[in-house]
């Protein structure tokens, strides 16, 4: 692992991977993904300075009662902030409920005697959550044979739509809810095979 020379490169960790690969891939207009990239080289927190290894895909653990026992699927960790791994466990909560975080936050500051810099934590959260998008935008734009495009069309969604909740909420911005379309019942619909018209 290359290790970060400065306060940028130690912010941007692997981001600069995600980006040419994405770039290099890139198969359409991607508006809302272009908007994230600049925004994430134009905050880059520069006051954050120490380095350390990151799990990055973090919050996998597995554990027996409290004691955690083991983290898994490290096939991403690099070196970088290690507000990056409190940031991806903020992005993972959003598909996989990890409970309540403040108490993990605690437990960091605790533990290394800082306060979590809710700023440089709002930084990697849009940071990490804009990988996955760069990630599969050319899967979504031209799915090949065999590829689940409903749940590649959700990590993309998901992914698109929660660091610009995170920098919504960073400028005081309030964004309308989603809203949920009626569900429309047609021929492909799941519930219609238990229906007297069914038969």
């Amino acid at each position: 692992l290359k290790v970060p020379g400065d306060a940028r490169e130690i912010a941007l960790s692997d981001f600069s991977v995600w980006e040419r690969t994405y770039r290099s891939h890139k198969l359409r207009p991607e508006p809302i993904l272009e908007f994230l990239v600049q925004w994430v080289h134009r905050n880059v927190p520069l006051n954050r300075t120490r380095a350390s290894l990151i799990c990055s895909d973090s919050g996998q653990f597995l554990f027996e009662g409290e004691r955690v026992t083991a983290i898994i699927d490290l096939e991403l960790a690099t070196l970088g902030d290690p507000l990056a791994d409190l940031a991806g466990m903020v992005s993972r909560d959003l598909s996989e409920p990890l409970g309540d975080l403040s108490r993990a936050f605690r437990k960091y500051q605790e533990l290394t005697g800082e306060q979590v810099d809710r700023e440089a934590l709002d930084f990697h959260t849009v940071r990490f959550s804009t990988i996955t998008p760069l990630a599969v935008a050319h899967l979504v734009a031209a799915p090949p044979a065999g590829l689940d495009l409903v749940q590649y069309l959700c990590w993309y969604s998901v992914w698109l739509r929660a660091p610009l909740e995170v920098i919504a909420n960073r400028l005081g911005v309030s964004l309308d809810p989603v809203e949920v379309p009626e569900p429309r019942v047609s021929r492909y619909t799941t519930c219609l095979l238990y229906t007297s018209d069914a038969a």
